[in-house]
């Protein structure tokens, strides 16, 4: 099954940072940006809600849904997207075309429109009621040239199961779409979809387009679990290739990550950090195999990396 995976090569980049002080490579690491076929479908997405149609205009109007397990890496593609379009000064002021907010513990609508008001760089008193506050959050949106809101961790609107919470907050989206005139992206776990389509005013602003990021099953995905291990592995601060896409380090990584992309990573830095200690040219399975030992739950005797050879 390895002929089915191409060799990545050790990028140039990869092998200067190498020649970095450890703390230095430790930050390289640390802030990654790895490209996969998950995370480019992810923004792909975003960029097709933003403007449907290349090389016109955007879209508005409108509410979607991004979902998927914790650490599928949707707070990460949301970010890397907001980042492509960043604020600029015009002749009225600030532009912000893309804005992120990440909904409180406990959610409610006080809580979310104080996070969107942060967002955004509204200033406003303490004092301000709430109503005050949602209205100014639909009256400035347009005035510093938002075209997407992304509302991510929306499933801590657990009070949206309490019928009058529910109503606030689902009402705020509504008043935000149709009033502000943008598009308005809510990025959850799995199911933020049917809690939002119980509504069918909700349902309404555009159908609830959904696009939700799966883990990697080894069984379907191993041959794309293994391209995204090379892709990491050639991006690492590190003189050598680890081979973590050969397939008996792939499985490992991936039974241990659970296929999640977050975890994934939490890994790589991990067994990074234990090689930087070492002064290793490369990551090797003995590195894992000290990382996941502090992960095993109590009793259990298998280390997933042992027997890697």
């Amino acid at each position: 099954m390895n002929e089915m995976v191409r060799n990545p090569l050790k990028l140039e980049a990869s092998v200067q940072a190498s020649k970095l002080t450890n703390g230095e490579r430790q930050t390289y690491i640390k802030s990654l940006v790895v490209g996969h076929d998950r995370f480019d479908a992810t923004l792909a997405t975003l960029q097709r809600w933003h403007f449907p149609v290349k090389g016109g205009v955007r879209n508005y109007g409108k509410i979607a849904v991004i979902q998927g397990d914790a650490r599928t890496g949707k707070t990460f593609a949301c970010e890397q997207y907001m980042k492509r379009f960043p604020i600029t000064e015009t002749a009225s002021g600030i532009s912000k075309p893309v804005i992120m907010a990440s909904t409180p513990e406990g959610g409610g609508l006080r809580p979310l429109a104080n996070v969107i008001a942060d967002a955004m760089g509204l200033l406003v008193s303490q004092r301000i009621n709430t109503i005050g506050l949602v209205n100014a959050i639909i009256d400035v949106l347009p005035k510093i040239g938002c075209e997407m809101l992304i509302i991510d961790e929306f499933q801590e609107n657990e009070d949206l199961r309490r019928p009058r919470k529910r109503q606030d907050v689902l009402g705020f989206l509504k008043r935000i779409v149709d009033r502000s005139k943008v598009m308005v992206v809510v990025a959850g776990l799995d199911g933020t979809r049917d809690m939002l389509a119980s509504d069918p005013q909700i349902l309404g602003r555009g159908n609830l387009p959904t696009h939700t990021i799966p883990h990697y099953a080894w069984e379907t995905d191993s041959i794309y679990f293994r391209a995204l291990c090379g892709a990491i592995d050639a991006l690492l601060p590190f003189p050598e290739m680890s081979n973590l896409h050969y397939q008996w380090f792939a499985s490992r990584l991936n039974e241990a990550s659970a296929g999640l992309i977050g975890r994934l990573m939490d890994y790589v830095y991990e067994a990074s950090c234990i090689a930087l200690n070492e002064g290793a040219r490369q990551l090797l399975p003995r590195h894992f195999v000290e990382y996941h030992r502090t992960t095993m739950p109590k009793g259990e005797s298998r280390n997933l990396f042992e027997d890697a050879d």
